[in-house]
C-alpha cells in the first residue's frame, strides 16, 4: 500500500527533487504558499514552499526501490528511522491537499482576512480562539488581538492558521 513519506531537498531545489522524482515514476507533491516581497521599491508575488527543504514522496516500500529517492538529483534523503522511511500520519497530505488550490497553494481560499475583522484560530495552541486582526505583517504572519482569561494580548500567528468569521 502506498504511503506518503517527507525527503529532504538541497537548499532551493524543491522544483528539481519534484521534477527528478517524478521522472522515476514516484508521486511527489510539494505544498506551497503565495509570498509578497518588496524589490526595488515594486511588490512581488511569487510561489514559494510551504515547508522550505521539504518535498513528499508517495510510494509502497515493498513494491518500489524507495532507496533510489535518496541519490535523486535534488534529494538529501528520506527522512528515516533506522535506516527505514518513517510514513507521514494517515490524512495528513489528504488534508493539506483539501486546503490547496489548483497551483498546490494552501490557504489560497483565506485571503479573505481585513484589518479590524473578527478572526478563528484554526490552528496551533490558540485553536478556537476568536480575536481581532490587528495587523499583517511580512511572511505570510498576521498580528490578532486575542480575548482570553479576561484580558487580551497579541499573539503573531501564520494566516493559513486564520479563518475570517462571517
Amino acid at each position: 500500500m502506498s504511503r506518503w513519506y517527507v525527503a529532504r531537498a538541497r537548499p532551493r531545489q524543491e522544483l528539481r527533487a519534484l521534477t527528478h522524482l517524478a521522472r522515476q515514476g514516484f508521486k511527489a507533491w510539494m505544498p506551497r504558499l503565495r509570498e509578497t516581497h518588496r524589490r526595488a521599491h515594486k511588490f512581488e508575488t511569487r510561489l514559494a514552499p510551504l515547508f522550505p527543504g521539504y518535498v513528499f514522496v508517495a510510494f509502497d516500500p515493498a513494491l518500489q526501490a524507495w532507496r533510489s529517492v535518496n541519490g535523486t538529483f535534488g534529494v538529501r534523503n528520506l527522512i528515516n528511522h533506522g535506516g527505514r522511511p518513517v510514513p507521514l500520519p494517515d490524512g495528513f497530505i489528504e488534508e493539506l491537499r483539501s486546503r490547496s488550490d489548483a497551483e498546490d497553494v494552501v490557504g489560497a481560499g483565506k485571503r479573505d482576512l481585513s484589518l479590524g475583522g473578527e478572526v478563528r484560530v484554526i490552528a496551533g495552541p490558540f485553536t478556537n480562539c476568536i480575536g481581532t486582526l490587528i495587523s499583517l505583517d511580512g511572511a505570510n504572519r498576521v498580528t490578532v488581538l486575542l480575548n482570553v482569561l479576561s484580558g487580551a494580548f497579541k499573539v503573531r500567528v501564520p494566516t493559513i492558521s486564520l479563518a475570517a468569521l462571517t
